[in-house]
């Protein structure tokens, strides 16, 4: 993967408002069903096996 040292921002048309656009701003309802992600740093493996029991125990 190449490193890339280039910022992006969403850069709205003139008159365009992002305060509305649920793609970006998620509703309140899915936040509560939603989750952060963090690095667990050396602690992910762990967590990669453990997700992986999961699915595997329901089928997924």
């Amino acid at each position: 993967m190449e490193e890339n040292d280039d910022i992006a921002y969403a850069t709205p048309r003139e008159g365009v408002s992002l305060a509305c656009d649920e793609t970006i701003f998620l509703p309140e309802a899915v936040r509560r069903r939603s989750e952060a992600i963090r690095d667990l740093g050396p602690h992910n493996a762990l967590y990669i096996a453990a997700w992986d029991q999961v699915k595997a125990a329901s089928g997924g």
